[in-house]
């Protein structure tokens, strides 16, 4: 597994894309992109997200196990699953999911997953798919919504978090329990 650690870009998913297009040989290895910062982060149905230094900005580029009988709606709930249950496991507090992407902790947004997927690389097409999560750690001040209420873990516990335990497990439960 490759990382690619950045200290700001437009977005990790941007970052995977461009990846697959220009080295579709390292899908086999599978990619793990995150970053200190994005300048373009984005959610569902392309809504900003503020990724301000102290969140959680990751995306994770593979080749996929055959996924055509996978409705995207369950891979999306199973990868958003598997980030509560991280958290849980790296903070000890424990989000909720609101379907169908975000995640939740005592009542405020804590951040989200997206996904993609598709035929990009070479001239056969090669298929990848990108796990993207985005979550607010360690701000002491999270930009406020008028659709709703927003929090970081730090917040909440009043500690702060090294992000490299939540990178770690984020890829090793995506790969075994998503069976890349």
């Amino acid at each position: 597994m490759k990382l690619v650690k950045l200290k700001s870009t437009t977005s990790t998913m941007d970052v995977a894309k461009k990846i697959c297009k220009e080295h579709p040989e390292l899908l086999e290895e599978g990619v793990t992109i995150v970053a200190e910062s994005q300048t373009d982060g984005r959610g569902r149905e392309g809504r900003s997200w503020v990724s301000n230094k102290g969140g959680l900005y990751y995306s994770l580029l593979c080749r996929p196990r055959d996924l055509s009988g996978e409705d995207d709606s369950v891979l999306l709930n199973r990868s958003a699953m598997l980030v509560c249950q991280v958290v849980r496991s790296v903070t000890g507090v424990t989000p909720i999911l609101k379907q169908p992407n975000d995640i939740y902790l005592k009542g405020a947004k804590l951040g989200g997953v997206l996904l993609e997927s598709g035929l990009e690389g070479n001239d056969q097409g090669t298929k990848y798919l990108i796990v993207g999560v985005g979550l607010n750690v360690n701000q002491r001040q999270v930009a406020s919504s008028l659709l709703y209420s927003t929090t970081s873990i730090s917040m909440v516990t009043e500690k702060e978090y090294d992000l490299a335990p939540f990178y770690s497990a984020l890829t090793a439960r995506f790969l075994k329990d998503l069976s890349f």
